[in-house]
């Protein structure tokens, strides 16, 4: 039986309502495999800065969590990807030398991780850039009263472009996450591009725009992801 720390990070006063959700989602996975939750620990971290103050080294309760779990040989579990970094090279190292399981990711590969940690830190960035612009806009109405779009005005604003933005993110993640897939079916795959293309179209796979596949569609899924994708 695998034994668990779960960790639990909230990243704002608003977004604290999330802890609840978070702890169901792993006591649930946890329940459903038949492991055991042996430590919990819960962490604030805003993340917003994208020039590195919220870096790995200045997450205590994160790094303690990790060495715990090297200590007694356990697996850091955490509810969703994005909870536990939103940046690239943290979550590659965490990745790489320790024990980590994500409820809605529990087979995910180095490449997969990569591309929700990419676009996740990408998020952050818009988020920042938005907001930014967002407080310009409030001063300079501020100081001048003709101007007619209101600083209620540019918070929905911002709000709507923060919810396209993960909307365009899972949409590209989606995407991402197919044609890995549908590469790994055919990596180690004897035959002709035809052939290749009949097998996955067979068992349900679909392209990055949810099309069937064509000899040509799959020489370029081979062209672009042989030489980096390891499936082993």
């Amino acid at each position: 039986m695998t034994n668990y720390i779960a960790y639990y990070r909230v990243s704002t006063k608003k977004q604290s309502l999330g802890l609840d959700a978070q702890k169901d989602i792993i006591s649930t996975y946890v329940a459903n495999i038949g492991g055991a939750i042996i430590s919990e620990v819960q962490e604030k971290e805003s993340g917003k800065d994208v020039r590195g103050e919220a870096r790995l080294s200045n997450r205590p309760i994160l790094i303690g969590a990790l060495n715990e779990c090297k200590r007694l040989g356990a697996t850091l579990i955490v509810a969703k990807v994005d909870r536990l970094t939103r940046d690239i090279e943290d979550g590659a190292h965490i990745f790489k030398n320790y024990k980590v399981q994500f409820c809605d990711h529990p087979d995910i590969s180095p490449l997969e991780l990569g591309i929700f940690l990419g676009m996740a830190q990408q998020e952050r960035e818009f988020i920042s850039q938005r907001t930014k612009q967002g407080m310009a806009k409030s001063a300079k109405q501020a100081g001048n009263p003709h101007l007619a779009l209101k600083t209620e005005d540019g918070l929905a604003l911002i709000e709507k472009n923060h919810e396209l933005i993960k909307k365009n993110r899972k949409t590209r993640a989606d995407r991402a996450t197919a044609n890995v897939k549908a590469f790994a079916a055919i990596k180690y795959m004897k035959g002709t591009l035809r052939e290749k293309a009949d097998y996955l179209n067979r068992n349900g796979f679909v392209t990055s725009t949810n099309k069937m596949w064509h000899p040509t569609s799959v020489s370029r899924l081979i062209d672009r992801y042989e030489e980096t994708v390891d499936i082993a």
